[in-house]
């Protein structure tokens, strides 16, 4: 068979499914010259090689046979035990039964998608948001409502005429409210508060995903969604999280959090999905939790990823035009930053010329709006990339946005 006699055997909502945009871009820029902002990437340096590598031998001589043979749906016991013991250092009260390991956050993603949505179904969306969850939610077919962000992130007034326009017929609220994939920026507590508020008026979830949750460099924590909820006896916050930023993303750990009957119907998905998590990784990071090193680990981490951060704002700060619309967010923790250029110029052509001309990447913005509506903006990666690739590569397009900028003039 052909390529085009395949297609007939495609239902309509695998034909609309677009490839991933940033793994697109991305393969343009395999040159080892180029300096690439692009990917969410932690830093290898930060992989715990040392200690993982001593708990996975120590799994393989005491577990080597469970730790090889198919698993429960549910999760391995002891990492749920953990990782409950993990949410509680945040007030968070949850038993074993109200979690479920997935394979990454991503997988999670897919799986509330499966039993939530169906399609039209309206779901609220940050504006921009993170692609990964727009692509999995996408396959099934809803209708997205963005709402924008601010420097304290979802403007809640905005949601609140959002939901009385359509009289509250909303399957779910997505934010990631800590130092936001694209934006960096974090919900501010009053509005973690008013979400909360709006939810519970409205009797719709909230889907809290906090992938760099662990990762504050400066300022206060702000209590997470799902705890503030919990404490008002609310139980339709789901909150997802991940070991990929704060461990290493290879081993493919991801939770959900939520009431019980939400968790025993993710895991009937999930038995179609793939059987079980992988056992092997499930053991290995339940080691590393009891160690209970992991939070000296993290510190480690943010101070390497604050030193980064700090490196690429100051960079910006020296290196890019400086012209009235051309502005970026200062987040206080996480991996990214996000740049507005002035609104005659799209990113993604200046994303072309960049590479070509400058050898530097970036993702644009474009990507991360449910609509692909706004074009001036561009996302910065400043976790992977080493101090002397941040401070050339943000000189190099400095010089490419000072073009762009000349050409509008």
């Amino acid at each position: 068979m052909e390529k085009d006699d395949f297609e007939k055997f495609y239902p309509e909502r695998v034909k609309k499914m677009p490839k991933s945009i940033i793994r697109e871009l991305l393969k343009m820029t395999q040159n080892p010259e180029i300096i690439s902002f692009g990917g969410g990437l932690p830093a290898p340096e930060t992989f715990p090689i040392k200690e993982l590598e001593e708990i996975t031998t120590d799994v393989y001589r005491s577990k080597g046979t469970k730790a090889l043979q198919y698993g429960s749906t549910e999760g391995y016991g002891e990492l749920r035990e953990e990782l409950s013991k993990w949410m509680s250092r945040e007030g968070i009260k949850s038993e074993t039964n109200d979690i479920l390991p997935t394979v990454g956050s991503q997988q999670g993603l897919d799986l509330l998608g499966r039993i939530f949505l169906e399609k039209g179904d309206r779901i609220i969306v940050e504006e921009p948001s993170y692609l990964g969850a727009l692509q999995a939610f996408t396959f099934y077919e809803p209708q997205f409502i963005g709402v924008h962000l601010d420097n304290n992130g979802m403007m809640t007034d905005a949601l609140e005429e959002k939901l009385k326009e359509v009289e509250g017929r909303v399957k779910f609220i997505y934010v990631v409210p800590d130092f936001q994939n694209p934006a960096g920026v974090t919900l501010s507590h009053e509005r973690r508060r008013k979400i909360i508020g709006l939810a519970d008026k409205y009797k719709i979830l909230v889907l809290e995903d906090s992938p760099y949750r662990e990762l504050r460099y400066k300022g206060e924590t702000i209590p997470s969604i799902y705890s503030l909820a919990q404490a008002e006896g609310l139980n339709n916050i789901i909150s997802l999280r991940t070991i990929s930023k704060i461990i290493a993303p290879g081993l493919r750990i991801g939770w959900i959090t939520a009431d019980k009957n939400i968790i025993d119907t993710l895991v009937k998905m999930k038995q179609g999905a793939d059987l079980c998590s992988p056992v092997l990784d499930q053991m290995i990071v339940s080691g590393l939790f009891k160690e209970g090193k992991l939070e000296q680990h993290i510190e480690k981490i943010k101070q390497n990823y604050s030193r980064k951060m700090k490196l690429m704002l100051d960079s910006l700060d020296k290196y890019m035009p400086k012209h009235p619309e051309v502005d970026w967010t200062r987040p206080e923790g996480g991996l990214f930053l996000w740049l507005s250029m002035p609104s005659q110029i799209d990113t993604y052509k200046m994303f072309k010329k960049a590479v070509e001309e400058e050898k530097v990447a970036f993702i644009p913005g474009f990507a991360f709006y449910h609509d692909g509506s706004v074009k001036n903006k561009m996302r910065l990666n400043f976790s992977y990339s080493t101090a002397e690739q941040i401070a050339e590569g943000i000189k190099r397009l400095g010089r490419i946005a000072e073009k762009e900028i000349a050409g509008i003039e």
